[in-house]
Order: structure tokens, then sequence, then C-alpha cells
């Protein structure tokens, strides 16, 4: 049994949905942790959201931490739930006021499939759920590492009293230019001292002439292993 912490899928279902089972067809025993930021951006958010909610369950082989964008619905959907009137998660202005332009996408996209208030109320208690980052000590013949996982590095300083000794975090996307380093490869996950990145970008997609080079990517916490959507290696 081994862990894989996933970078941001950005509701790119499809590409999530074969990407696993490439990794699971090698190793039947595979857990997975997703760094957040499952939705928006992407095409897919309502069926990466339907996955999400029936998978990452107590006791599952599937693990998430929250991303901005699901914190953003979080805020969202408390303030519009918590109104005597149920088609208040409707209302447009309000939507415009509290979502940034990709939650605003997603808003619109709940309402073309004719979402229900029971289910938009089911939406926010599965959020409610998920944590905020998440510990994991790996034991290995050498020794064990202990593993923090969160969505946001920035968001370090929100954790206390951890033990971790290495941080695995997304948000960043690495495909694009403005975060290259000279000694770092776009669209590849980056190790740098004690901070893992596994945003790979994948929403972004490759064009050599935009020097684009979005990937979905997952690292193996046992032997820091790395895992691409595009170079089949999995």
């Amino acid at each position: 049994m081994a862990t894989y912490v996933v970078g941001d899928i950005h509701a790119c279902f499809r590409e999530w949905i074969q990407f696993k089972s490439k990794i699971e067809r090698r190793d039947e025993n595979a857990e997975f942790i997703l760094v957040g930021d499952i939705l928006d951006q992407g095409p897919h958010s309502i069926e990466m959201l339907k996955w999400a909610m029936e998978k990452i369950v107590p006791g599952s082989k599937y693990r998430m931490v929250l991303g901005n964008h699901e914190t953003e619905k979080i805020d969202w959907l408390k303030f519009v739930l918590n109104h005597q009137d149920k088609e208040l998660w409707r209302d447009e202005i309000i939507a415009r006021n509290m979502l940034s332009a990709d939650g605003y996408e997603f808003y619109k996209l709940c309402c073309r499939k004719n979402l229900t208030w029971e289910s938009i109320n089911n939406i926010l208690i599965w959020l409610e759920t998920l944590p905020f980052f998440i510990e994991k000590e790996i034991v290995t013949s050498s020794g064990s590492i202990r593993y923090l996982i969160l969505h946001n590095p920035k968001n370090l300083e929100k954790v206390t009293n951890s033990l971790a000794t290495l941080i695995v975090h997304g948000h960043i996307p690495t495909a694009l230019n403005k975060y290259k380093y000279t000694d770092i490869v776009p669209g590849k996950i980056w190790i740098r001292e004690n901070m893992i990145n596994v945003d790979c970008g994948l929403v972004y997609g490759i064009s050599k002439k935009q020097g684009l080079y979005g990937d979905l990517a997952a690292i193996r916490l046992e032997d820091l292993q790395e895992f691409y959507y595009y170079n089949h290696n999995v």
C-alpha cells in the first residue's frame, strides 16, 4: 500500500479518472490524497464534485484537503443557505458579489443543472467535512518521514504543533512561466528544500508556442517517485 499526493485537478474530471486508473493498475492498493482545488477553470466541475462526494468519505482510499476554490464555495453556501428562503442560493447578485469569476461560473453551472436546495445543502455538508491539512507518517526501512499536506503553502502559519519535516502542497501551478526558476522545470513537480509542489497546472494545457506544459501529477510518499498524466509512465 502506497500513498499518492495529487496536484490541483481543476474540474479536469476525465483526465483525473484516467490518471488514477493508470496508477491503480500498477498499485491496486493505492491510496490518494488530493491537495484541493478540484473545482473551477476546467470543464467538468459538477462531475468532479459528484465523484468526490461519493468517494472521499471516512474510511475510503481517497482523501482531500480544502483548496481556496472549495473554501470560497463554503463561504457562499453558508451565507445563502442560512436564510429561510431556500431559493436564495440562486440569487445572481449575491453570487456575483461573493464569488470569484471562476466561482461564478460554478454557480451558473449549478443553476443550469437545475440543482435542488437539498443538493446544494449536501454540497456544503460534504465540503465542511474536508480538513485544512493532513499529516501522514510514512515508515520505511531507513526510518520514518512525517509529511504535512495542505493546499496553499502560505497558510503554513495556520498549522500549529506539526512535527512534519516535508511539506506537500498545490496552489502554485508550475506550468506558468511567471513561477519559473532556473533550477526547476515548468510543468513538473518542484522539490525545493523541504517543500514539494505537485500542482503542475493541468488545466492550462500544453502549448509550446506559449511555453505552457500543464500536466496532472502525483508524488508517491514512500519513495518520492513522480507520476504524470502525459508521459505514460504509470
